[in-house]
């Protein structure tokens, strides 16, 4: 980060990346890495924290009182203080309570998912409030806060239709697509329906566009794309039941195939991570309902109906 990209450089983090804050210029990625938790005396004495004995904290009392042998000057606490302090640490740790100590542990947590999945704020928001209804309703006994983090962020995700998968986020998250999965099933049932949130299915518009970025389609292969697929689901095409990774992947297959453009089932598999036979299945099926469709008239009138589309929509 040493190249200079104008006279008053001005550098920050903003979604996982170092940019300057003045022309927008991207540096790199930071990656937020969730710092390890301690579970024994040993991992407390090897952990070194350079931060003053009293520290601010954002949930519970507002005061941390840090287990330090020495005070903010670096000389060591004599024993009549040390006895105080640990004194004052016990009254000031039973301020907590199980839901405070709970959130303390899940916000960083949700904060590092959110930077490397370079989602936007509002995302964020939506799942931490999705999580704090789970811990109010003390379900994460016996079960991971990672496992409900991850499982609400996938949930925020949902309801705002962004096109981040459920494979990505078992990817950045580390945990198993089961474990997450069972998770998401007790925030549909308990969680969403108190906050009066709708859980949506994944949009293959989203993903036709996601995956045609992926391969360097173009943008007008894109929209042919696009535009089959709508006129496959006004023909009564059923979504219900079918994978829309498979779907967004044959809708883009038969679009660039059509339109003279060299793209192979391997490729798109491969992006869009379903099995060759998925994707032959669906494109089958897009093009039963698309036969009797003027080829020639589609690529015309394109652009117009895209558009149309995009206006009803919103």
């Amino acid at each position: 980060m040493s190249e200079r990209c104008c006279e008053d450089q001005s550098l920050g983090i903003v979604n996982g990346y170092w940019v300057c804050k003045n022309c927008g210029m991207i540096f790199g990625i930071c990656p937020v890495v969730q710092e390890k938790r301690m579970y024994t005396n040993e991992d407390v004495r090897k952990r070194k924290l350079h931060e003053p004995i009293f520290s601010r904290k954002k949930y519970g009392p507002r005061t941390l009182i840090n287990p330090s042998e020495r005070d903010i000057n670096g000389f060591k606490i004599q024993k009549k203080d040390g006895g105080l302090l640990y004194r004052m640490r016990k009254i000031n740790s039973s301020f907590n309570s199980s839901l405070e100590r709970n959130l303390s542990v899940a916000e960083p947590i949700l904060k590092a998912l959110v930077g490397q999945l370079n989602l936007p704020n509002y995302i964020q928001e939506t799942a931490w409030l999705i999580y704090h209804e789970i811990a109010k309703q003390k379900l994460t006994m016996g079960r991971t806060i990672d496992g409900f983090i991850s499982a609400s962020l996938y949930a925020a995700i949902r309801i705002y239709n962004n096109y981040t998968s459920f494979d990505d986020l078992c990817e950045v998250s580390g945990g198993s697509k089961k474990e997450i999965y069972r998770h998401l099933k007790i925030v549909r049932k308990e969680s969403l329906p108190k906050l009066r949130l709708s859980y949506k299915p994944i949009n293959p518009i989203n993903l036709i566009f996601r995956f045609g970025n992926n391969l360097n389609v173009p943008l007008s292969g894109q929209k042919i794309a696009v535009v089959l697929l709508n006129r496959a689901l006004a023909d009564g095409f059923d979504l219900r039941g079918k994978d829309p990774k498979g779907i967004a992947g044959a809708a883009l297959y038969i679009a660039m195939k059509n339109s003279h453009l060299s793209i192979t089932q391997s490729k798109i598999s491969a992006t869009a991570r379903i099995t060759a036979t998925t994707l032959r299945g669906q494109i089958k099926k897009i093009k039963n309902r698309i036969r009797h469709e003027n080829w020639n008239e589609i690529l015309r009138n394109v652009d117009s109906e895209y558009y149309k589309m995009i206006k009803k929509s919103h």
